[in-house]
């Protein structure tokens, strides 16, 4: 509850007067022989703040993007580069600084017409308070285009797929589950994941195990169903290199 009372009182309210912190805009990107197309999302941050990964931690607000505006467009799929982790005022967020671009993977209707992007974007940002911003962005992107080398970086800044799953131990607790999953990897900041749903989970333990390091926590579950092949672990050493488990072996 301390937690919690805490940001609440962090949060600032989202109107905001004058200058914002981050500047956001698109990078278009090319088109793949599957006649998708490649496009990126970039936010550039004042120094000093910050804004969240897809799992924020403790403190933070995950972006939302709505691009149910948009015409000519199926399916979209955002790609994370590799977060970094940071504790304040005892509590951990998982975000970025300075700027992140996020790739968008995108599949048009009719490959050989134009895409009209039409964003609803909600995230937010942190310094000293943390400030929900909501932004609506437009742009087209063309059937052609060039490979845009920061798009090609921040997927290769993506965790790496680790091999095989995760180990599970799965039993229940109060008003969730918890959850033990070990992987062959050194101890490291990690952090789980329940699926795509809003489930809550805790900052994991993590400890050294015979087989690598075994990361626990607290799912948030109340009623709910643990999807086993949805859990995913993401270990994030501070030399770099993330990796990314998916799904109970």
């Amino acid at each position: 509850m301390r937690k919690l009372a805490l940001l609440l009182a962090l949060i600032a309210p989202p109107a905001v007067a004058g200058p914002t912190p981050a500047d956001v805009d698109f990078l278009s990107g090319w088109q793949n022989a599957d006649g998708t197309r490649m496009a990126a999302l970039r936010i550039r941050l004042d120094p000093g703040w910050k804004t969240y990964w897809r799992a924020p931690g403790d403190a933070g607000i995950p972006p939302l993007f709505d691009f149910s505006g948009s015409t000519n467009l199926g399916d979209v799929k955002v790609h994370w580069p590799a977060p970094e982790v940071f504790h304040s005022d005892g509590m951990r967020i998982v975000a970025y600084k300075r700027e992140v671009v996020l790739p968008l993977s995108l599949s048009p209707a009719d490959p050989g017409a134009p895409v009209d992007l039409d964003l609803r974007l909600e995230f937010g940002v942190c310094k000293d308070i943390c400030m929900p911003m909501q932004l609506e962005m437009t742009t087209r992107l063309e059937a052609d285009g060039t490979r845009h080398p920061s798009i090609v970086a921040a997927l290769l800044d993506q965790p790496a797929q680790g091999p095989g799953g995760l180990h599970c131990e799965i039993e229940p607790a109060e008003q969730g589950f918890r959850v033990a999953l070990t992987v062959p990897h050194a101890p490291a900041e990690s952090v789980i994941e329940a699926g795509e749903g809003m489930l809550w989970v805790s900052e994991p333990s993590v400890k050294a195990a015979p087989e690598g390091m075994t990361a626990t926590a607290q799912v948030m579950a109340q009623g709910a169903i643990l999807d086993r092949s949805a859990l995913r672990l993401t270990v994030l050493p501070k030399t770099g290199g993330a990796v990314e488990y998916v799904g109970c072996d």
